[in-house]
């Protein structure tokens, strides 16, 4: 996906969702669209998020991967205000 982008195109960060090369708050937002079944450590990739950026929004539908994370609402990253 990478190469098919055209040129003059945002720059393209190779990175895993557990360890962004990113500074605290460096986005006004987060997405991660059906992707979590790829990482391997889902809280720890939602709480880089959350560092990264000031809004963080995950669309995802992985019942499985989901529920074993451990993440819930008491547990998951939450805003920084």
């Amino acid at each position: 996906m990478a190469a098919q982008r055209p040129a003059g195109a945002a720059p393209v960060v190779r990175a895993v969702a557990e360890g962004l090369p990113f500074a605290d708050g460096a986005f006004d937002a987060a997405l991660a669209v059906f992707t979590i079944h790829h990482w391997s450590d889902v809280v720890a990739g939602l709480k880089e998020m959350a560092r990264v950026a000031r809004r963080v929004a995950v669309l995802t539908f992985d019942p499985v991967r989901t529920a074993s994370s451990g993440c819930s609402p008491t547990t998951c990253p939450r805003r920084r205000r």
